[in-house]
């Protein structure tokens, strides 16, 4: 197999949300007392589900918490200890881009890393052929 040089970069990492549900999908009844925010919206691309407004454990209003970027709690205070609660969901991608050099010529195989693309945590790009002499390396 031919020996090429490789370089080696940090893989920068990129999640982007979307496709959130339509409706609600109800979790079910619980008892306690919980504080969250009035307000919640979606943005599609790198921030996914957001809350926004003061927090407040206030009864018989619909309040918002948010558990990570792909899903969306919605909780209705009762006053008397009690609440429902339910959920909305959305989809996530994780993709890799090249970032910063971390090493640059690699003598590896053909194949050993991909030509311009992630693998093992890393960003790896393919450059020039090894010179090579009768089948052995040419180091001078």
């Amino acid at each position: 197999m031919s020996l090429y040089y490789f370089n080696k970069y940090v893989a920068t990492e990129t999640t982007t949300y979307s496709n959130p549900d339509a409706s609600w999908t109800l979790i079910g009844l619980s008892s306690g007392r919980i504080s969250a925010r009035p307000n919640y919206s979606f943005t599609a691309g790198t921030t996914g589900w957001s809350t926004s407004g003061t927090p407040t454990n206030a009864y018989d209003t619909f309040i918002y918490y948010k558990s990570d970027n792909t899903r969306m709690l919605m909780y209705y205070n009762y006053g008397d200890g009690n609440y429902h609660w339910w959920y909305k969901d959305c989809d996530s991608d994780i993709n890799y881009s090249q970032g910063a050099l971390i090493e640059a010529n690699i003598i590896a195989e053909d194949g050993t890393y991909p030509d311009d693309g992630y693998q093992a945590g890393y960003w790896w790009v393919k450059g020039a052929l090894v010179p090579t002499s009768s089948g052995f390396l040419a180091l001078f």
